[in-house]
């Protein structure tokens, strides 16, 4: 159902004129200026849809930038509701996060066409190779400042996160702990995007093979752009692993985030998974497996809550038997794993008011280990 809405979504923003910049009225003129900034949001917030539909299914994107004029959005915008006290002391405010996904939305979007467009790859031989690494170079510089422009309230730190307690101890929050709240939400939501556009921006320079694949030249490794996007696209894989190994997920599954969350997650498994494929005897391919297995872990913690989550576990379960079974290796039929935490707090008004114990979140905690049986599908939750 994503595309067909997107893309209902699109037409009438479209026939509504949403992606033309609007003609400024009178200054004074509240309504008008007022209707101006709800036009932009409306169309930045079409803009991130339609670019996320089209990174994560494959779907074609529906509408070319030159075709836009919309100015980028104010994260100090004066008519914006989440921005009355933050625009007279500077401090970052809630819709800073609109403001960062939608640059990050043009980047991805920009990955989108220039790396994966029908039009990409009309050069042949060594010039097309250089104008990828080329494009790849400029993306990858676009990605860094915009992390690097980042507000600190939306800089995911995995070493400032919260006990067990907290989280489910506290469901209804109110003023500045709600806000903090959001926060904690949107650095968690950006941080996956932001390591998911690294996979995006690298993966096209994995299809190429180099002659050798295990050069003894520590210098040409250094500097080798294949190897050096296999780096980055599986330490991004591994840093999402990470991140979902913090308790910050907890706060992510009661909300429906979990379902794009579960997404990022089968991307890093799929991507850890062709890092071993295409290197399978590297040193690094036990780390890679360790990140699949903790996936596999979160994944199973959150299937009950998102069919997207039980359907990505057992693609990664399926995908990770056969990249094992290809090295050469035989995996369990149960694999023990742990995590940081043992269970996903329960639904709102479910009547389970149980509390999990309180306990710091600065390393793993002991946990009962959770076997996972690698050759029979999980159970699917049929809501």
């Amino acid at each position: 159902m994503a595309w067909p809405l997107s893309g209902s979504g699109l037409r009438i923003a479209q026939a509504l004129g949403l992606h033309r910049k609007a003609t400024p009225g009178d200054p004074n003129d509240q309504p008008l200026n007022q209707q101006i900034q709800d036009r932009k949001l409306a169309w930045w917030a079409v803009y991130e849809i339609d670019t996320f539909c089209s990174m994560l299914y494959g779907f074609p994107l529906g509408f070319s930038d030159t075709d836009c004029s919309v100015e980028p959005l104010d994260p100090y915008d004066q008519y914006s509701g989440s921005t009355k006290e933050s625009r007279h002391t500077m401090r970052p405010s809630l819709l800073f996060y609109k403001c960062s996904m939608s640059r990050l939305s043009a980047i991805v979007k920009a990955a989108l066409v220039d790396l994966y467009g029908t039009r990409h790859g009309d050069g042949k031989g060594k010039d097309s190779l250089k104008g990828i690494f080329d494009k790849v170079a400029v993306l990858n510089g676009r990605l860094q400042e915009w992390h690097g422009n980042l507000a600190p309230k939306l800089k995911f730190d995995s070493r400032d996160s919260l006990s067990d307690a907290q989280v489910t101890r506290n469901r209804e929050r109110t003023g500045q702990e709600f806000e903090n709240h959001l926060f904690r939400l949107q650095a968690l939501s950006l941080k996956l995007a932001y390591e998911n556009a690294k996979i995006l921006i690298h993966r096209p320079l994995l299809s190429f093979r180099l002659a050798s694949s295990t050069s003894a030249d520590t210098a040409t490794s250094k500097t080798d752009p294949f190897r050096l996007a296999m780096q980055e696209c599986r330490e991004a894989a591994l840093q999402i692993s990470e991140v979902a190994s913090t308790t910050y997920l907890l706060e992510a599954s009661e909300t429906y985030a979990v379902a794009v969350v579960s997404l990022h997650l089968l991307t890093a498994g799929v991507t850890l998974c062709i890092s071993i494929t295409l290197d399978p005897f590297a040193s690094n391919s036990a780390e890679a497996i360790a990140g699949i297995r903790q996936l596999m872990q979160v994944q199973n913690l959150l299937k009950d809550r998102s069919i997207v989550a039980a359907q990505s576990l057992d693609i990664t379960k399926r995908l990770m038997g056969l990249v094992l079974a290809n090295a050469g290796n035989h995996w369990p039929e149960t694999a023990p794993v742990s995590s940081t935490y043992s269970e996903v707090p329960p639904r709102y008004g479910n009547g389970n008011n149980s509390t999990a114990p309180e306990r710091g979140c600065t390393g793993p905690a002991p946990l009962p280990e959770t076997n996972i049986g690698l050759n029979s599908p999980p159970k699917v939750n049929d809501e």
